[in-house]
Parts: C-alpha cells; sequence; structure tokens
C-alpha cells in the first residue's frame, strides 16, 4: 500500500488496532542502529 501525500508511520496499517506504544522500543532501536530518523513536526 503505497501513501500518497501522508509520509507518517501509520500504526494501524501495520496491525489492526495498533498504538504507537506496541512499537516504541523496535522504533527506538532501529533509530540507535541508524536505520531510521525520528523527524520532529516543524511549521512553514
Amino acid at each position: 500500500m503505497r501513501l500518497e501525500g501522508n509520509k507518517k508511520f501509520v500504526y494501524g496499517l501495520a496491525r489492526e488496532g495498533a498504538r504507537a506504544r506496541e512499537y516504541e522500543d523496535a522504533l527506538l532501536w532501529l533509530k540507535d542502529s541508524g536505520l531510521i530518523r525520528k523527524i520532529s513536526r516543524v511549521s512553514g
């Protein structure tokens, strides 16, 4: 599935009813290993 305008990770697409806290440790591991970057929201 491709998200056209929204590039954010949608937890519900990974698993129906999923919440961010369920993936927190895995995402932290990926960030610490340098495989992903956390980008804070900014305004124009």
